[in-house]
């Protein structure tokens, strides 16, 4: 094991040693670590010849995914590299250390100021533990897709000043379809609504942004451990007791919670819709046109089917 190792890291950095080191002799290059952060960054660079790369377009879930050798050598040459910050994404860290990188970077969690914090709750949501964590899942809201787009179009003029008037003239016309449909949301939403995510939970951020009560299988996004048979009698007689008629999953996932949950409820008749957190996004998906404003009005979508 030790030889393949080894190896593996005289192949690595003889890729390094192969190749230039200048960034500048292939033009003006971001890498991006995640859907979310790229697609932000393709929309802030339109009109010019910037390439703009994703690493984690493989299906993978953003926490299982691990930077190959090709990742290390992309972030080596990038002049910014663009990613969340969180644990999903913690893999950048040590890939932008190890890589010998030189350029920019923008950690996206940075740029939002304080986070919301994920505490463990009750059924009755009243906090159960002092156990605190931020949630990483910041781009899961278009307030914060504002913020972070205007830090990024910041960079790029500081860093490409030839572009610069296009960097400031995208981010002016992308911001303006953000808060667009942020405002759907808002108008389309009532507040205290209640949505069950009979899955793991990322839309903290979502939830909040619009004052949505939300019950869910699980805290976070983790689900290491089953939802057991008390958490299922638990949404079921949420459900009851609100008089839900939908229970939402995560894309990528399974509907067998949701079923389960539903068997255990009084009507039985429950219908099942996705919302979408962009964690498992392919490179076929992006080539077909899957992009983040698209996303994010299809899960406004499926959120107006489940409240109205």
């Amino acid at each position: 094991m030790k030889k393949v190792l080894c190896l593996f890291m005289a192949l690595v950095m003889l890729c390094f040693c192969g190749c230039t080191t200048d960034p500048k002799d292939d033009g003006f290059n971001i890498v991006c670590a995640s859907f979310a952060e790229y697609d932000w960054v393709k929309n802030l660079t339109l009109g010019t010849d910037v390439k703009v790369d994703i690493l984690a377009d493989t299906g993978t879930d953003m926490h299982s995914y691990q930077p190959t050798a090709a990742d290390i050598l992309s972030i080596s040459k990038a002049d910014l590299v663009v990613y969340n910050g969180g644990t999903a994404d913690g893999w950048m860290t040590d890939a932008i250390k190890n890589s010998g990188f030189k350029g920019k970077s923008i950690r996206i969690m940075d740029t939002i100021g304080k986070g919301l914090i994920h505490q463990h709750h009750d059924d009755d949501h009243q906090i159960l533990t002092s156990y605190v964590e931020y949630d990483e899942h910041v781009w899961l809201s278009l307030k914060n897709a504002v913020i972070a787009c205007n830090k990024i179009a910041h960079t790029l003029a500081e860093l490409d000043k030839t572009n610069q008037e296009k960097y400031n003239q995208n981010c002016t016309d992308y911001v303006k379809k953000l808060e667009t449909l942020d405002k759907d949301f808002a108008d389309a939403i009532g507040e205290g609504k209640s949505v069950v995510i009979a899955d793991r939970f990322p839309f903290l951020y979502l939830m909040t942004d619009y004052k949505l009560n939300w019950h869910a299988a699980y805290e976070g996004c983790s689900s290491e451990t089953d939802a057991d048979f008390e958490k299922v009698l638990s949404l079921a007689k949420t459900v009851d007791k609100e008089g839900i008629n939908t229970l939402f999953i995560i894309e990528g996932g399974t509907d067998a919670l949701a079923k389960t949950v539903i068997s255990n409820t009084a009507s039985k008749n429950q219908q099942i819709l996705t919302l979408d957190s962009m964690q498992s996004v392919t490179k076929k998906d992006i080539e077909s046109g899957k992009n983040y404003l698209d996303t994010m009005a299809k899960n406004l979508e499926n959120l107006k089917k489940a409240l109205n």
